[in-house]
């Protein structure tokens, strides 16, 4: 097994493990082991990543003691686990590989005294008259993590990341005199990552609360929080390939206003304009809620690579050879005021007159009754195409129904893209709705971060704006964006309300059959 530590400090740790990604019981069996190592505080797996990410009492055991023994449960949960070499592999044609960049960064409470310490030292380096290379070493000291880092992502991986740019300016400042800045910049930043760890904790204690209800929907709920993989989209990849290749340019630009103005401050005002909060920020907290909400509302979306997708479809094919579930009018009428068309997959098995009669019971026009050759075609024009139901047919998005009495492992190891639990369709409907608005409150996110950067980062270059005013600026936009806006309500289930309402005064529902047991049930 290939395992690796790729970043520790005193207290966390953080392995790559490439089993992670392909064995679930594996994974169950090692956040078990570490849980129940007296030192941990916090333990947190990432699939899409293949990160275990540990979170230790540092006042009892060093560093080499600690990998040591993560090393040995990792050798354990490995030996007391058998490899299921039947679970499918995850697409390598559509999965994005994430990075370092993309995963935002936690901390304890006691990880704020150096940079507390650093702050208040700057604010009383004037009317104490303190010597600067104490309140610059202090400054410096607390900084040290953005320094690693920079070092690590240059000389370990052969790329620059943003603490490369965040490490230049602050050193700079530190260098002018301008202690204020920089040492509130981590003073703030380690304040909204300690923030950040407290959450992730009591998502994990919920998720622990929730598995021990016995519930399904609970249950499965819980394994998302646990599991589930939000840093895997195209977006994400987009944004931290946009940050790899932004540094770089950055620096020119810094080195290219110095040299016409002289002024070090307007140079390095560029550095510190917010390129990796917002999509991240966003990705790991607003997808997360999106997937524990679809569970909720019916749908069990396998990551966020798939509700990026969900969030892209245009176009939906039922195939005629569901079962007992529901396949209800008003769920496809709502589908197409979402701006989606609806087809029907032509079973080879019924005479078209036949499937005429059946397109228009569940108000699809006659012409778009398709053949299975017909959606690569629909997929040559641009469409983003799910199926519905079991055939085995290479599209966007594969929905299949959850079958009675399905156990959570069988609904997480389903090939589908998303199930279905209670065999019905308003999940996908929920589902689509979900996806829609989690992208939605992405953007708005992204929004809140990058203007007031923007405008901050132009009042440094070009009338000599405060840092001071840029780092509250950036922390606050990143805090609102992360603790504030992403925290509001992503989604009401406007269908099931509109559901309720037309059944009541449709009498055309009355022909709709009965559902069959759902997974949320059993």
């Amino acid at each position: 097994m290939s395992d690796e530590v790729v970043h520790s400090i005193p207290g966390r740790c953080r392995f790559r493990i490439e089993k992670i990604a392909v064995d679930e019981e594996f994974t169950e069996r090692l956040l078990q082991l570490v849980k129940a190592w007296e030192m941990t505080i916090a333990v947190r797996i990432n699939p899409a990543a293949r990160s275990l990410i540990v979170t230790y009492n540092e006042d009892d055991i060093n560093i080499e003691a600690a990998e040591n023994y993560l090393k040995t449960c990792i050798q354990l949960a490995s030996n007391l686990t058998k490899i299921d070499v039947s679970k499918p592999e995850v697409d390598s044609v559509e999965e994005l590989p994430e990075t370092e960049d993309l995963i935002p960064l936690v901390n304890q409470w006691r990880d704020l005294s150096l940079p507390v310490l650093s702050l208040s030292l700057a604010l009383l380096a004037t009317p104490l008259e303190l010597p600067a290379v104490l309140v610059g070493g202090a400054i410096a000291v607390a900084a040290m993590p953005w320094f690693n880092r920079a070092t690590e992502s240059l000389f370990k991986h052969q790329q620059p990341n943003i603490d490369v740019l965040d490490s230049l300016w602050m050193g700079l400042h530190t260098v002018q005199g301008n202690f204020v800045a920089p040492a509130l910049k981590t003073c703030l930043v380690e304040s909204r990552r300690t923030f950040r760890g407290t959450t992730v904790q009591n998502q994990e204690h919920q998720a622990i609360l929730d598995a021990e209800i016995g519930d399904n929907t609970h249950s499965l709920m819980a394994h998302q929080i646990r599991t589930a993989a939000v840093h895997d989209t195209q977006l994400g990849a987009a944004q931290a390939h946009f940050l790899r290749e932004a540094v770089f340019p950055t620096i020119l630009m810094g080195g290219t206003i110095f040299a016409t103005t002289g002024n070090l401050s307007a140079a390095i005002a560029p550095f510190q304009f917010d390129f990796g909060s917002g999509v991240p920020i966003s990705i790991s907290t607003t997808l997360l809620s999106a997937l524990v909400l679809g569970v909720e509302h019916g749908a069990y979306i396998h990551s966020g690579r798939v509700l990026e997708k969900l969030a892209q479809i245009d176009t939906i094919v039922l195939d005629t050879e569901l079962g007992g579930e529901t396949v209800s009018t008003l769920a496809i009428a709502t589908l197409q005021n979402q701006g989606i068309t609806v087809y029907l997959l032509h079973n080879t098995n019924l005479d078209f007159s036949t499937m005429a009669i059946r397109a228009q019971h569940l108000g699809i026009p006659v012409s778009q009754i398709i053949s299975t050759s017909h959606i690569k075609t629909l997929q040559s024009l641009g469409k983003r195409v799910a199926v519905i139901g079991e055939s085995q047919i290479n599209t966007d998005i594969s929905v299949s129904m959850a079958q009675p009495n399905w156990t959570i492992e069988e609904v997480t190891k389903s090939t589908a893209d998303v199930v279905l639990l209670n065999r019905d369709w308003w999940g996908l409907v929920n589902a689509i709705e979900i996806a829609r608005k989690a992208f939605e409150r992405i953007y708005q996110n992204t929004a809140i971060i990058v203007f007031p950067n923007l405008i901050v980062t132009f009042g440094g270059i070009f009338f000599g704006l405060n840092p001071v005013v840029n780092v509250i600026v950036n922390n606050g936009s990143a805090f609102v964006a992360e603790f504030i806006n992403s925290q509001r309500p992503l989604f009401e289930l406007k269908s099931a309300t509109r559901l309720d309402s037309e059944l009541a005064n449709n009498a055309t529902h009355s022909q709709e059959k009965e559902l069959t047991p759902s997974f949320v049930s059993c």
